[in-house]
């Protein structure tokens, strides 16, 4: 979508245009930019995976409250080349944002990568705490305990039915010994992996605290080895469902070799290592739009894409910055960019899409730290 057509869209949407808009989602090559912001419903077993976080937005009685203003984010992650994705990747559904709230949480994140600190995140008993509660729920007998790394502490937990991995930013992974088998091959479609992951999470449902899931396909994004296939308790709260969206996902991690098995099943608890700072207005989106095309986003795309008038915006979204390794975690709108030049046409054959993302929170709360 062109810059000077956002407005005028905005404008001409009327409610039921807004309802009819999540039908179209997955049947277009584009989404109308308005109404993929409107109606958007948009790694992981989590056991106990309700934020205990205290949410309180701004109010006639807190509006004058002065805010801490917020130092530089870097929300591109750092475990991976440019931030890039295929069609596939951006029609995937699963974010509960509905465009509808003025206000977000920031927080603290207690597991950052400090190089300064003795410890970073959950310390070794607090690891142990988490080991130990998941064993005993699900009926397992932990035979021994190491430990490795500090201050970023990891332990393993070997036990009688598979192998428990722990993390000091608050992932479980459960590897079981006895893996299931799914009846189908490597070569899956949409619809395929869709089933397969329905009958994956039956069979292992006993394992997830997650009553009311809400799935997100997107089986086959990383290495050809690997698909997985992540969910979230769906409690019928937006703020909360993005929360858990970002912060406390479920996942069921398959391993390619002559079928599927279940490799893994890792829980995110990041609410554990979560600190409320405060709440904070956020800028519209047609602002969000409007920084975008003024040069005002962060991206670690390869500088030969320059946004501009002409630029093809496949999707927007708001998804908080997840990586381990940035002090502070705040809402971002995503924007998905189309990658026209003839470097990606020539090297992929495909469509490819660069993530851009302009900070949420109005600019009046962002120090003077923040360089675009």
């Amino acid at each position: 979508m062109k810059k000077e057509q956002f407005s005028d869209l905005l404008n001409d949407l009327d409610d039921q245009l807004i309802e009819e808009a999540g039908s179209l989602l997955g049947k277009r090559r584009y989404f109308p930019f308005a109404m993929a912001m409107l109606a958007m419903a948009g790694v992981l077993v989590v056991f106990s995976l309700r934020l205990a976080m205290t949410v309180n937005p701004p109010s006639e009685e807190n509006a004058d409250i002065v805010l801490p203003m917020i130092p530089f984010v870097d929300p591109s992650s750092h475990n991976m080349g440019y931030e890039s994705y295929f069609e596939a990747d951006i029609i995937t559904k699963g974010n509960p944002w509905t465009g509808t709230m003025d206000a977000y949480p920031v927080f603290k994140n207690l597991a950052y990568a400090d190089p300064n600190a003795d410890s970073w995140g959950l310390g070794k008993d607090e690891q142990k705490q988490l080991i130990q509660a998941y064993a005993d729920a699900h009926g397992l007998t932990i035979v021994s305990i190491q430990e490795t790394g500090k201050p970023d502490l990891f332990l393993t937990a070997t036990t009688d039915q598979g192998t428990i991995f722990s993390t000091y930013y608050g992932r479980l992974t459960y590897s079981p010994s006895n893996e299931y088998i799914p009846p189908s091959d490597t070569q899956l479609s949409k619809e395929e992996q869709e089933k397969l992951l329905l009958e994956a999470y039956a069979t292992w449902q006993s394992w997830f605290d997650i009553t009311h899931p809400a799935f997100v396909t997107n089986m086959g994004h990383g290495s050809d080895s690997i698909l997985q296939d992540f969910f979230y308790e769906k409690s019928g709260d937006e703020l909360q469902d993005i929360l858990h969206y970002n912060f406390n996902r479920a996942s069921i991690i398959f391993q390619k070799t002559d079928t599927l098995v279940v490799a893994r099943l890792a829980m995110d608890m990041r609410d554990k290592v979560l600190e409320e700072i405060a709440t904070y207005p956020i800028r519209t989106p047609m602002d969000a739009t409007q920084s975008l095309f003024a040069g005002n986003y962060l991206s670690n795309y390869p500088t030969w894409l320059e946004i501009s008038n002409d630029a093809t915006i496949a999707k927007c979204e708001i998804v908080y910055n997840t990586d381990v390794h940035s002090p502070i975690c705040m809402p971002f709108y995503k924007f998905y960019i189309e990658d026209t030049t003839n470097y990606a046409m020539d090297a992929i054959a495909q469509p490819v899409y660069g993530a851009y993302y302009v900070p949420a929170i109005q600019d009046k709360y962002l120090d003077d730290s923040w360089q675009y």
